[in-house]
């Protein structure tokens, strides 16, 4: 993790894939007491994979996972994996954005019932 400033880092470079080519991206973590808020742009390397660094790397639970999961092209099947091994990692606040896909957000919705919130482009969240 790179420090970007006191208790913000960047994930550092994560390889994901898209329409068979490489995309390297980078997500924010912000550390929040004892846990994280960690924010996506589109995951391509995987919301599990991004998810799973920044907890290892700052040794903290995501409490907050948000924005874009790259999840709209899943099977439902695969999405209840993806949602079950967040929860896993301790996730309990969710924030889909644009690529996650109305029917894993809704599903998103339904497994984190209170923990689910639904912010669009521009719109602001306190965490």
């Amino acid at each position: 993790p790179v420090l970007v400033k006191e208790n913000i880092y960047t994930t550092g470079e994560l390889c994901g894939e898209s329409d068979g080519r490489k995309i390297y991206e980078q997500s924010v973590m912000v550390k929040i007491g004892d846990d994280l808020a960690v924010i996506c742009g589109c995951a391509h390397p995987g919301v599990v994979k991004i998810a799973k660094k920044a907890k290892d790397s700052l040794k903290a639970n995501v409490h907050w996972l948000i924005g874009g999961f790259h999840l709209k092209d899943n099977s439902d099947e695969n999405n209840a994996r993806i949602i079950r091994e967040l929860q896993d990692l301790g996730v309990s606040k969710i924030v889909p954005m644009h690529c996650t896909g109305k029917r894993a957000a809704e599903a998103m919705r339904e497994a984190f019932g209170q923990g689910f919130l639904r912010v669009r482009e521009g719109e602001s969240l306190d965490i």
